[in-house]
This record gives structure tokens, sequence and C-alpha cells, in this order.
């Protein structure tokens, strides 16, 4: 992104958080101004900044935004059954939800790797489904082992909202819920 600045004298850019990087931020007459962002916006909401430029006694204030890297749709479970070597449960998801992509894996997997890393086996692993039904894994489980579930939800415009993890413990190799 980029703005001009019209000014016959000396002018200097001021506001700069450190998400955003502004070259020149000083300078003499017409100008344009290059705005870059340094990093990724990791949070669902997007972020925004007032930079002010000021040319002798006058100031004008640009609006820079960055959206946010997710969509705020969520799908969390809800009633959820563990058997002896499979599991079902609902989902409970936001109204912008248009479909959901869910996965089942260990803990100990889970916490090896990144949010990132267990988006993108999600992924190529798993395939978007309708949000409304019964989610059925018939994996094997094994007893007294901690497990994750592990849902995206995305919204109508296609754009993921963020990861959901809700661990679960079998205890044995009866039934549960």
């Amino acid at each position: 992104q980029s703005f001009n600045i019209v000014a016959s004298g000396q002018w200097e850019v001021f506001g700069q958080p450190e998400w955003i990087n502004v070259s020149p931020q000083k300078g003499q007459g017409n100008t344009t101004v290059t705005v870059a962002i340094n990093t990724s916006n990791l949070d669902s909401a997007p972020r925004t900044a007032t930079l002010t430029v000021t040319s002798g006694d006058k100031s004008v204030n640009v609006e820079i935004s960055q959206a946010g890297a997710y969509a705020t749709c969520e799908a969390t479970v809800k009633n959820l059954m563990v058997l002896a070597k499979s599991a079902a449960f609902q989902l409970e998801c936001t109204a912008d939800v248009k479909n959901v992509r869910c996965g089942w894996a260990t803990a100990r997997y889970v916490q090896s790797q990144t949010d990132q890393d267990l988006i993108d086996w999600m992924k190529t692993s798993t395939a978007a489904a309708p949000k409304d039904g019964v989610y059925i894994f018939e994996d094997e489980l094994q007893p007294d082992t901690e497990y994750y579930i592990l849902t995206l939800a995305y919204d109508k415009n296609d754009k993921m909202g963020k990861l959901y993890k809700q661990a679960y413990k079998t205890k044995s190799d009866e039934n549960q819920s």
C-alpha cells in the first residue's frame, strides 16, 4: 500500500506501530510513502493504526488496517460420546459457519505439532462437511489414552476460523460418555 504526500515543505510521519513499516518516514516536497505490514495478524479481529503526517502546522491522519487472520466463525464440540473403539459428537456452530473439517488425533501427536501443522494436516487429511449432524470417528481408540477432537470452521466466504481443540481421555475398554 502507499499514499501520496503533497507538501511544499518538510513533512514527517508519526504513530507507526511495530507491525507497520513506513518508508520514507520524513522528507520534503511531494512524495509517495510506502506502507508495508511487517507481521501477520494472528488474531481473528482486524487491527488498525492511525499514522499522522505533519508538515508545518498542518496534520493529516492516514488510517491503516489489516484483516484478521481468521474468520470469527467457530465450531465447538458438544454431546461427545466415546465408545470402546469409536467416538461420536455433535457440533455447536456460530451462525456464520458454512462447513467444518473435523479430525481426531492422539494428544501426543497434537502436542508435538504447531497449530499451523495441525491446520495443514486437517486440510489434506479431512473432508469438509456440513455443520449439522452427528460426526462419527471409527478409528481404533486405545484405552486410557488422551485424544483431541480438532475442528476448523469455514464461513460463507470460505474463510477459515481458528483451530478448536478439545481433549478427551478414554478410561477403559468399556463404553463411556
